[in-house]
């Protein structure tokens, strides 16, 4: 006790009974309580603010056409793959593509993601950029399969699909043209010729297919094409005009062809006109004589059928359609019968032989017996 004070035990008994009184321990355990309760609450509110919402995010797989465009989830040319639940929009393309592999079921085994505008990514660029890039404002991620080479469409110049093949772009034309051979056989089934378009609609000639690529040509995701049947029966014939066959066969009106038929005399050392009875000499015009040949014998075409069946079946229609009478080996050729007989026969006697010059012309086995 402090010196001077005034003791008072009583009071000081009081106040500590008061302190430890169960009324006032009840007090403080409230007390206490309402602060644990404050500070949970503060947790739970917290945590509510920092958990990020799950994503529900459509899947479609894209074609090759929507490469560089904007693709709209109500696009009807693409596939719907399914969704997946997305937390975090920040983690990489490496481990989308992991959680894509393990929620859809019929995800293509090797494909790319396109960003927003349809632009593709590679692999290799996937672990630099995050699933934002390529979560487009219609809630979806489009994505392409992925071939071991680029494919490529081929059209022709008129709007026709031929078909698609598989290709690097950076081989030349000419072994594009062996490749689309190899893949399409557009020449043994379609039986035509044709030559490229480049971009501008520019025909691209056969000596300039080894320095352009297949990227100098594309358009898009497609090579244009082009049939050379139309330029081809132009040389031949323009309405209004003589063909050039005709041209050469036929005598004109103003300088008609006179030809003596000669015999021999019994000895054999003079040849004479034929004359008639009354003595006046017998002459056959030019044409009467053409005629005659041409009901028996045809104009055979010799052509190399890998290079110029086309060429050859245009140029018997015109002929025809001027009258000729034309000899096609596949038109004029049954079945069963020897082809080589039967070629020989034709060129014996055929009343005019036009060959079809090709680069492979005069090589084949048949073209270099006929000529």
């Amino acid at each position: 006790m402090a010196p001077g004070l005034p003791q008072n035990p009583v009071t000081t008994n009081n106040l500590s009974a008061k302190l430890y009184s169960p009324e006032a321990m009840h007090l403080a355990n409230v007390s206490e309580d309402e602060n644990i309760t404050f500070r949970n609450y503060s947790e739970v509110g917290n945590m509510s603010f920092s958990k990020k919402s799950v994503e529900i995010i459509g899947v479609v797989l894209v074609d090759d056409r929507a490469l560089g465009k904007s693709v709209a989830s109500s696009d009807n040319k693409a596939v719907v793959l399914g969704t997946v639940c997305i937390e975090n929009l920040k983690l990489t393309l490496d481990d989308l593509r992991r959680l894509m592999c393990t929620e859809l079921p019929c995800l293509p085994a090797s494909f790319n993601f396109l960003t927003k505008d349809g632009w593709p990514i590679f692999k290799l660029q996937e672990h630099k950029l995050k699933a934002s890039h390529v979560i487009t404002e219609n809630n979806c991620i489009c994505i392409k399969k992925e071939f071991e080479k680029p494919r490529v469409g081929i059209i022709t110049s008129t709007g026709d699909h031929i078909g698609f093949i598989f290709t690097d772009l950076n081989v030349n034309v000419k072994q594009l043209r062996d490749i689309i051979e190899q893949q399409l056989k557009i020449s043994q089934r379609l039986r035509v010729e044709y030559r490229f378009l480049e971009r501008n609609g520019w025909p691209v000639m056969p000596n300039q297919e080894p320095i352009l690529s297949v990227v100098d040509i594309m358009l898009g995701q497609v090579v244009c094409i082009q049939s050379t049947e139309r330029n081809s029966v132009s040389l031949l014939y323009e309405p209004g005009q003589p063909s050039i066959i005709s041209a050469q066969t036929s005598p004109t009106k103003s300088q008609p062809s006179i030809e003596h038929d000669i015999i021999e005399d019994p000895e054999g050392s003079k040849r004479v006109p034929k004359t008639s009875r009354d003595g006046s000499t017998k002459i056959r015009t030019g044409s009467d004589k053409r005629m005659r040949l041409e009901k028996d014998n045809p104009i055979l075409i010799s052509y190399v059928r890998a290079e110029a069946a086309q060429y050859a079946l245009d140029l018997k229609q015109e002929l025809v359609s001027l009258k000729f009478n034309v000899y096609l080996d596949v038109h004029e050729i049954k079945t069963g019968s020897d082809w080589q007989d039967a070629l020989n026969f034709a060129v014996t006697h055929c009343f005019l032989f036009v060959p079809l010059i090709t680069p492979m012309y005069g090589k084949t086995q048949w073209t270099n017996r006929e000529v």
